[in-house]
C-alpha cells in the first residue's frame, strides 16, 4: 500500500465514517504502487449511513 495513504489511513476513515461512507477502497495508481509525486489518490466507498444532499460536497471537502 502506498505510504501516503498509511500515513493517513486513520484520517481517511474517521473522515468517511462521519459522512456515512465505510468500507473504504483505494484503487489506481496508488494501489498499484505505481503513484507519482503529483498522482491523486482514488478512493471507492459504501454508503452505510444516512445521507444528506450535501453528502458529496462534505465528504470531498473534508
Amino acid at each position: 500500500m502506498d505510504r501516503l495513504i498509511e500515513r493517513h489511513r486513520d484520517a481517511i476513515l474517521r473522515v468517511a465514517a462521519q459522512h456515512g461512507a465505510g468500507n473504504v477502497r483505494v484503487f489506481g495508481s496508488r494501489a498499484r504502487g505505481d503513484a507519482a509525486s503529483t498522482s491523486d489518490a482514488d478512493f471507492l466507498v459504501d454508503i452505510v449511513g444516512p445521507l444528506t444532499p450535501w453528502w458529496p460536497g462534505g465528504l470531498i471537502a473534508d
